[in-house]
């Protein structure tokens, strides 16, 4: 896996909240109430956008 910077950099809120930049929310094709979902590769954190299963609904 090879990782390139975005050059953002992004506070946890209180509530553990994390904005997305634009500029990721569109390359990732992320809109308003998506989901996403998180996995862990290598140590590292990854984000894809949620795409159920047909006849899986979505986790919360």
């Amino acid at each position: 896996m090879s990782m390139k910077s975005t050059g953002f950099v992004r506070k946890v809120d209180g509530l553990g909240r994390i904005v997305l930049p634009a500029e990721i929310r569109e390359e990732l094709g992320v809109r308003e109430k998506d989901g996403v979902e998180f996995f862990w590769y290598g140590g590292h954190l990854v984000l894809e956008k949620y795409e159920p299963a047909a006849g899986r609904s979505p986790r919360s």
